[in-house]
């Protein structure tokens, strides 16, 4: 496929293979799926595995990604040199993606505000990636010397290292949803001009206390429990609507707008910190469903403005043309099969 550098709009049946089209650049950036939890799901019936190629523009220059799940194992290539991990993939080619399951984000578990978190500051800190390395290895060593019920000295041996890691990643996480709260009251009221929407960091742990003490403090509960309690694998954010929890005051209706909005601030944010030198492809899975004529107007009056790629799946494509004013790339998809519409 050839696609506009603007909005893209796959249309079809249900079934009919819009969203694997969506599914195989989130791999190609991801190398994982959005949907499958395995990714023997994406595969054929008749096949033995699957190859995902793309060419991205970056600053005028084109470089070559593919990505290959064969028996099991997934390789990935960039410009024909092989890549040991995914991370470089995503560094090459960011996707933000919004779909059905997107709008859990803000009323959800921890874990998806989490990836919220550590998906914008990946691209906006440089050393946010060194530093999750070095935390999730002492983590895993901690939690290991704990379950082997080896002595207080042991177990304590990783908190220096776990410690000063993890409360680097706090700082970015931090830094990074204080640019996204900026972001978030002017876009708010695009959709909704009485509505307040304020976010709570949660670090992990007590606020003012230094993550190694709190891991002293905690040692011997940890040890009962059988695993590391506190840290930035325990952190999050919550939001508030008007005052109040969204999850337990808001309406469906305005959840979605918030989560979209907080979406939007991402992109926005992402764009500010890179500064022109890249580009982030933008993922919408049948959102017109999701939202009224009106605020999936706005959205994409937003997304244009923003200027960044995207690709769009929905089963009305008039809608979406009614919602638009620029150009569009328009295809149509049947059986798996994608043919644009001249």
């Amino acid at each position: 496929m050839t696609l506009s550098p603007t909005l893209n709009v796959f249309y079809g049946r249900n079934g009919a293979g819009k969203t694997s089209v969506l599914e195989a650049v989130h791999f190609l950036s991801q190398a994982r799926s959005f949907k499958a939890r395995n990714p023997r799901q994406l595969i054929s019936h008749d096949a033995d595995g699957f190859i995902v190629t793309g060419e991205v523009n970056r600053a005028g220059s084109i470089v070559r990604v593919g990505v290959a799940r064969k028996k099991g194992a997934t390789e990935a290539r960039i410009n024909a040199k092989k890549v040991a991990r995914p991370s470089a993939l995503a560094e090459c080619l960011p996707v933000q993606l919004i779909h059905p399951g997107s709008f859990s984000l803000l009323v959800g578990p921890r874990s998806e505000k989490r990836a919220y978190l550590d998906w914008g500051a990946f691209y906006r800190e440089p050393g946010f990636r060194d530093q999750w390395s070095v935390f999730q290895k002492a983590l895993k060593q901690r939690n290991s010397a704990i379950r082997s019920k080896m002595a207080s000295d042991l177990i304590c041996c990783w908190d220096r290292q776990l410690a000063k890691a993890g409360e680097t990643i706090s700082l970015f996480r931090q830094q990074y949803i204080d640019k996204v709260v900026e972001e978030v009251p002017a876009l708010m009221a695009m959709f909704a001009s009485d509505t307040r929407l304020s976010v709570h960091y949660a670090q992990g742990w007590p606020s003012g206390k230094p993550l190694a003490d709190h891991l002293r403090d905690t040692l011997q509960a940890d040890i009962a429990r059988g695993f590391t309690a506190a840290g930035p694998q325990r952190g999050g954010f919550d939001v508030r609507f008007n005052g109040h929890p969204i999850g337990e005051v808001g309406s469906r209706g305005q959840v979605k707008l918030a989560t979209i909005v907080f979406k939007l601030a991402q992109l926005r944010v992402f764009l500010d910190s890179v500064q022109g030198e890249g580009q982030c492809l933008l993922l919408l899975d049948d959102l017109d469903s999701e939202l009224d004529s009106g605020s999936l107007a706005r959205f994409l009056e937003v997304v244009s403005s923003l200027g960044v790629q995207t690709l769009l799946t929905t089963l009305n494509p008039d809608r979406i043309q009614g919602s638009v004013s620029g150009d569009l790339a328009l295809f149509h998809v049947e059986h798996g099969v994608v043919k644009q519409v001249l």
